[in-house]
């Protein structure tokens, strides 16, 4: 593994993992739990994740999604996260999670304007225990998952030491750098679980701001 460049680090508070990668990407602390859930707000009711009732027993009007996506609690969705950080011009792109060439990630990855990708990870990322416990939670309080930012850094110079991205994952204790074949091998172990990827890129001054994120 690389060395880590100092880097802002974010580490994880609550369910803010959305707000702490957000920040993480951009290498500032650019939003607070207030400003994401301004953008909550906003996010049209047909784009917003079905409830699934936190108890069977419970009526589902008692169980609205501000249970658990509330302003409040967090676990704030990827609507939000598209929405913020337009207001910042970086632009994200679902990855199509069909497409598990991983040096076609790679070379997304690459790209001039590409800055970084955001993960959503589930209990399937995770080993059989842990999985099962976010399983059963899940069936009570809905799915929920975890954002964490990969943050791409230009190589300098040659060497295969050079650093190609760094893991800013909120639950770390420090930032992770990977070289690049240490990022094909991560990103390998995240396409074989269907990890929702969202590539990261700046806006130029022609693009506008994007648009709600497909959930279907």
């Amino acid at each position: 593994m690389a060395a880590v460049p100092p880097l802002y680090h974010e580490r994880q508070q609550g369910a803010l993992c959305a707000v702490h990668a957000a920040n993480n990407l951009l290498q500032r602390a650019a939003f607070t739990r207030g400003d994401f859930a301004r953008l909550q707000r906003r996010v049209p009711a047909e784009a917003a994740p079905a409830c699934g009732g936190c108890l069977r027993c419970c009526p589902e009007r008692w169980c609205c999604r501000r249970c658990r996506v509330g302003e409040d609690f967090g676990n704030f969705d990827a609507n939000v996260l598209l929405m913020a950080l337009g207001e910042k011009r970086t632009a994200l792109q679902h990855w199509d999670a069909r497409k598990t060439d991983v040096d076609q990630l790679l070379g997304r990855l690459e790209a001039e304007t590409c800055t970084g990708a955001l993960l959503h990870t589930t209990a399937a990322s995770h080993g059989c225990l842990v999985a099962a416990g976010m399983r059963c939670l899940a069936r009570c309080f809905g799915q929920n998952g975890h954002w964490l930012a990969l943050l791409r850094r230009t190589p300098q110079g040659t060497g295969e030491e050079q650093v190609f991205v760094v893991d800013l994952d909120s639950k770390l204790a420090a930032p992770k750098a990977y070289t690049k074949q240490g990022a094909r091998a991560l990103l390998a172990r995240h396409l074989r679980v269907n990890t929702t990827i969202l590539l990261a890129s700046r806006m130029d001054a022609a693009q506008k701001g994007p648009s709600v994120y497909d959930t279907k």
